[in-house]
């Protein structure tokens, strides 16, 4: 599990990886609603990765846009990825 906190910076480093299942999972403090658009169109359709909400010891999976925390304090995303999932 890898916790990315980088003050707005999110949305660029994550669209920069090349992510699979492989990959470790990440906690993620979104700052801003063009990040969480550009997290949320990099990982929307990728099959090897859940994106999760979690405030307050709730759990809700991101389906739409509208799901995604936009600011620190509408909690965090948990980037899942199944290492399970084949090719």
């Amino acid at each position: 599990l890898i916790k990315l906190d980088i003050e707005g910076l999110e949305g660029d480093l994550l669209k920069s990886l090349n992510l699979t299942r492989k990959n470790p999972d990440f906690i993620i403090e979104v700052h801003n609603f063009q990040n969480a658009k550009e997290i949320y169109a990099k990982f929307k359709k990728n099959k090897y990765c859940k994106m999760i909400k979690l405030k307050k010891k709730k759990y809700t999976l991101i389906k739409k846009l509208k799901d995604m925390p936009t600011k620190t304090n509408e909690g965090s995303l948990l980037l899942i990825h199944d290492k399970k999932k084949t090719d």
